[in-house]
């Protein structure tokens, strides 16, 4: 079985400690077979409208999730406002 997880980075080193829509890069990671390999690196620029907009803004939401489409999971938290089974996520 294999699947994809992203992970939220900011600089590329470090895990975002903020909420996924805030990170700037989704490094993707393919797990198969007991082993990990970095797939690809997305650029979160999806979202074009208010960056002052409120955590757990649906149009935020939709926007992250465009870009993290095919992706099993992210490392990240997520909004409380946010249900991991809305039709914005995954």
């Amino acid at each position: 079985m294999e699947f994809l997880i992203a992970f939220g980075t900011d600089d590329g080193e470090h895990l975002n400690n903020d909420h996924v829509g805030m990170a700037k890069y989704f490094y993707v990671y393919e797990f198969a077979d007991g082993k990990d390999k970095l797939i690809e690196q997305r650029r979160n620029t999806s979202f074009t409208g208010d960056e002052t907009a409120k955590h757990g803004d649906p149009e935020k939401a939709r926007a992250t999730s465009s870009v993290l489409q095919n992706v099993a999971r992210s490392s990240a938290p997520i909004s409380p406002g946010c249900s991991r089974n809305s039709s914005a996520y995954w």
